[in-house]
């Protein structure tokens, strides 16, 4: 009869990076999942809907190991900046306890199990392994969140092709579904999420199906197909700028890499002028490639009888030939802007990050942010008490923790720059330090014309940290490529 394992190997094997890893990749994929509306409702609505709590109290069970086990790796140095954060997370709430107490209580749960937690350990892996090196079950974990995404997209893009659209209520508000004014919003919540999280995936999945081959490379280029496809249809011009700058950056330094860019078997490398011209070029086709696919996509569409439940399948986006191309944000900023400078006693920790929209709508209930909707999206506001969301990072930041927490990130932006950059010109960077960067700068780009990464739980705050824990983790000074 075996012997059962002793309880210092349960403690080793709960406080080892890999199993936080898995934990992290569980966290993503019932994220994901609730990104996808028809999930989402059946997750509401049956015992799955206790799966959140439970990975929940799962993580702060691990943390709270870990730092009995292993408190070198969460008290460490390079853990600083992300106590810090908890701290003035802890701090705003403390001092404004009078708005969404107990939603600002469950957040910092949340954020202990992603900045303490999730990149603690994605950091100490970073520093010791490769992505090559993944426990089995995070591969599998990663194929079973392809198929889940590829799912949906195929399902979205039955119908795009019948030009179908209608409401759905569901958790946590009605969602549009379908292809709604030029928009394919499919069964996802919103279109945004829908074209970042596919551009991620298709970085990944880029990765991934380079490392193998036979039907393992055949799938992941499939679901790079399906995820670009996602990404062009959804007309989110916020990742596309997102994409394309990071893929310009990317395609910059590979050209110039001490490592050399490897074509063919052959190690290619310019410098000066050249470089720049040939991403700026390369990047420009691809433009150029998408747009056409796109508009032979919609030509093969337009050919499809219109099948509408509710309202109007059309085939152009209307906003994009208004004269406000910010989409309202230029009014929302000016907004926010306003309400910061009003309260100089709130500037150094701001109003908490579920507490500033309760203290806009109730001071402020002439400004456009919560006009706007009360009228359009009436049901987000009298239910969900929400109103227009900051769309840009930065100012969620300074909003809810104020200008220690806007410190404190970019704090976080320069530590990854001048650590990534100080690899990049010593020794150059892997293929897996490449994709990892690139899932940054495009979440970088992106977030400073949305706001949902900082102080939420959700597939592109797990996405952050985990990614963000691995690159400082992979750069950090003495290792070689």
């Amino acid at each position: 009869m075996k012997a059962l394992p002793s309880l210092n190997r349960i403690k080793a094997f709960l406080s080892a990076p890999g199993t936080i890893l898995l934990y992290g990749l569980m966290v993503l994929c019932y994220q994901a999942a609730y990104c996808i509306v028809p999930l989402r409702a059946i997750i509401g609505l049956s015992f799955l809907h206790w799966v959140s709590p439970a990975l929940a109290v799962g993580g702060i069970g691990l943390l709270l190991l870990n730092l009995m086990v292993n408190p070198r790796r969460l008290l460490s140095r390079q853990m600083l900046i992300p106590w810090l954060l908890m701290l003035a997370l802890c701090l705003s709430t403390a001092f404004n306890p009078d708005r969404g107490l107990t939603d600002n209580i469950k957040l910092i749960l949340w954020q202990g199990n992603l900045m303490l937690l999730l990149f603690s350990a994605c950091l100490a892996w970073g520093e010791r392994d490769t992505v090559q090196s993944l426990p089995k079950a995070a591969h599998w974990l990663l194929v079973g969140l392809a198929l889940l995404w590829d799912g949906a997209i195929l399902w979205s893009l039955v119908l795009f092709f019948a030009r179908r659209y209608h409401l759905v209520p569901s958790v946590g508000g009605v969602f549009h579904q379908g292809l709604f004014e030029g928009r394919l919003f499919g069964i996802f919540t919103t279109p945004y999420s829908a074209a970042l999280l596919s551009f991620l995936f298709a970085l990944v999945w880029s990765f991934l199906a380079v490392k193998h081959s036979g039907w393992k490379r055949l799938f992941w280029w499939c679901s790079v197909g399906l995820a670009v496809t996602m990404l062009v249809l959804t007309g989110t011009r916020t990742v596309f700028l997102g994409g394309a700058f990071s893929l310009f950056i990317l395609l910059w330094m590979a050209l110039r890499d001490k490592q050399g860019f490897t074509l063919r078997g052959r190690s290619l490398r310019v410098s000066g002028a050249l470089a720049p011209l040939l991403a700026l070029a390369a990047v420009g086709c691809l433009v150029l490639l998408l747009w056409s696919y796109t508009l032979g996509l919609k030509a093969l569409a337009a050919q499809s009888p219109a099948v509408e439940t509710q309202g109007q399948g059309d085939l152009e986006r209307p906003d994009t030939h208004s004269g406000d191309m910010s989409n309202n944000r230029f009014a929302i900023w000016r907004d926010y802007a306003q309400v910061f400078f009003d309260h100089p006693e709130k500037m150094l920790l701001g109003y908490s990050p579920q507490g500033y929209m309760p203290f806009i709508d109730e001071n402020y209930p002439d400004l456009f942010i919560v006009g706007y909707f009360k009228i359009k999206f009436a049901y987000d506001y009298e239910n969900l008490h929400t109103i227009y969301a900051p769309h840009n990072a930065l100012m969620a930041v300074i909003m809810s923790t104020g200008l220690v927490g806007l410190a404190l990130v970019l704090s976080l932006a320069s530590w990854l720059l001048v650590r990534v950059l100080r690899r990049y010109a010593r020794v150059g960077l892997a293929p897996e330090e490449y994709v990892l960067f690139g899932v940054l700068l495009t979440m970088a780009v992106a977030l400073m014309l949305e706001s949902d990464v900082f102080f939420v739980c959700n597939s592109s705050s797990v996405v952050f940290w985990s990614s963000l824990g691995l690159l400082l983790g992979r750069c950090k000074d003495g290792k070689t490529v």
